[in-house]
Order: structure tokens, then C-alpha cells, then sequence
């Protein structure tokens, strides 16, 4: 009976190496808030803004050291929808995840004559025993608090995540990681990730594809002063 046991153990550890190299494609749902002054004002410059996510391709691209976020391009039925839909989702281009810290590349809208990749800094997660089965993993929940702060006006927004230990990275969508394992689902006062489908790969496959444009490093208060001091904005696809 022990050397069975040892065997199973054996033959599971492939398995489990495999689990370091991946794809994640994820959905994204839109939050309606009747009452919110903002999205009646988007709702009245885009009607599709809550359907237009349902095209959106998203992938996090992932082996043991970093993972890359990233949005398909693609052609949508609404482009002035799935524009304002990425803005309220809060996506402006690739997210690296490295070393606890996130790397977005603006590529998606120009703010300032220079283009850069801006440092985020990852949140502090209270980890919980609630737990559940998303895609027949067992994940566990984590929540967090993000202040928010829009002039002169703070706010707190509640962060849900639920990830599975049984893919031990610390990755997931957007700007949320950090964690100990994949998340597979994310709840903010926005939108939800949720994940569609979750591909191993070999590690060879995922070579050179975990990489940014090599622009200048800035942090995001130092992006924001940036903002402030230009005067003219530059839009582009």
C-alpha cells in the first residue's frame, strides 16, 4: 500500500509543474448603478455600455516569474461603448505583474506628449476560510479595501477575490495579484472577472511573451503630476 501511495505521488508531480505555465481567459461584467450620476451620463453617450463587454477577449498569459494581461484587438459592434466600457473596467493597456508590482503600458490613450510605463504597487489581502468551486477549483476567498481619490473627494471600494491554491501563482486580472495562487474570480464595485477557461502549456511556448515596450518607469503619482502639467491630450487607437 505504500508504494502505491508513493507512486501516485510520483506520477502527480508533472502534473502540478505544469500548473506554472498558463493561459487564463476571463469574462467581465459590468455593475449597473441606476442611481450614479456617471453612468447615466455614460449610459446616455453609449447605450451598449453594459453589452459591449460581452466581446471583450481578456487573457492573463503566465509562467512561475511573471504573468502578462492583456485584451485581444479586435473589431467591436459599439466602438464608442467598448471604449467607455474599458474606462469604467479601468483597463489602458498590457498589465505586467513582477516581483509584487505592476507595470501598465498606456497604450490604449496618450495623456501626456511622452508615452511611459507606469508602477502600481499591489493590495494588502485579509485571506478568509470561505471557500468554493469555480471550474473545479477549490479557491479560497480574499478581500481588500482601495481608496480611491478623485480631487478633493476619497472614497472606499470593497475588493472580493477568489483564488485556488491549486495553481500556486500570485497572478490575475487587471491590476489584482498578489495572492497565494490564481485568482479566478474578482468583485469590485465595477465589474467581476470571472474565468471562461484555463490553459497549461509548456513553458517554450510562453518564451519572449511576457514583455513590455521598453519606455521610461515611472510611478503613478509621478504619471498624475504629468497629467496635471500638460495641456493638451492625445487620443489615439
Amino acid at each position: 500500500m505504500k508504494y502505491l501511495v508513493l507512486l501516485f505521488l510520483l506520477c502527480s508531480i508533472p502534473t502540478l509543474s505544469q500548473n506554472s505555465n498558463g493561459i487564463v481567459e476571463y469574462k467581465v461584467s459590468l455593475t449597473k448603478k441606476d442611481s450614479s450620476k456617471l453612468d447615466n451620463m455614460l449610459l446616455k453617450m453609449a447605450n451598449n455600455l453594459y453589452t459591449i463587454s460581452n466581446e471583450f477577449e481578456f487573457k492573463l498569459k503566465f509562467d512561475k516569474k511573471s504573468s502578462l494581461f492583456l485584451l485581444e484587438k479586435k473589431i467591436y459592434s459599439d466602438d464608442m461603448s467598448a471604449q467607455l466600457a474599458k474606462v469604467k473596467i479601468g483597463y489602458r493597456g498590457r498589465i505586467l505583474q513582477k516581483h509584487g508590482a505592476f507595470y501598465v503600458e498606456e497604450n490604449s490613450q496618450q495623456l501626456v506628449s511622452k508615452k511611459y510605463i507606469i508602477k502600481k504597487d499591489t493590495l494588502i489581502w485579509k485571506l478568509t476560510k470561505q471557500r468554493k468551486k469555480i471550474n473545479n477549483f477549490l479557491c479560497y476567498k480574499a478581500t481588500s479595501i482601495k481608496t480611491v481619490n478623485v480631487g478633493k473627494k476619497t472614497s472606499i471600494h470593497n475588493i472580493e477575490a477568489w483564488y485556488t491554491p491549486e495553481i500556486n501563482v500570485p497572478f490575475g486580472p487587471s491590476f489584482y495579484g498578489n495572492l497565494p495562487g490564481l485568482i479566478l474570480e474578482l468583485k469590485t464595485k465595477d465589474f467581476v472577472y470571472g474565468v471562461k477557461k484555463i490553459s497549461f502549456i509548456k513553458e517554450k511556448e510562453l518564451l519572449n511573451s511576457l514583455n513590455l515596450k521598453d519606455y521610461p518607469i515611472i510611478t503613478e503619482s509621478e504619471f498624475e503630476d504629468k497629467i496635471r502639467s500638460s495641456s493638451s491630450f492625445l487620443f489615439e487607437d
